[in-house]
């Protein structure tokens, strides 16, 4: 009987792992090109007329982001604002 030292990979022949890794490559170079490819293109086609959104701000730390993406939002892709506020104890 053989010993064995207890590594798997004396098992695996090596045309099976050159074939994964050149499989792991190619996988690799087909998701750059089309990031790069669909990184020049706009992810989608304007809005033909204005959507509605709701936005809720609370006393949480991300606060001040929140207003800082409010403040440069395109607004005329967006109904005019209904502005409502309310207020919780907790």
């Amino acid at each position: 009987m053989e010993r064995s030292n207890g590594c798997c990979f004396f098992s695996v022949s090596s045309t099976s792992i050159i074939s994964t890794v050149f499989f792991v490559v190619i996988l690799i170079l087909v998701r750059a090109i089309h990031v790069i490819y669909r990184s020049g293109k706009p992810l989608s086609k304007r809005a033909l007329k204005p959507v509605s959104t709701l936005i809720i701000l609370g006393s949480g730390g991300h606060t001040a982001e929140m207003l800082n993406l409010l403040t440069v939002l395109e607004k005329d892709r967006f109904i005019l604002p209904e502005v409502q506020f309310g207020c919780e104890q907790s």
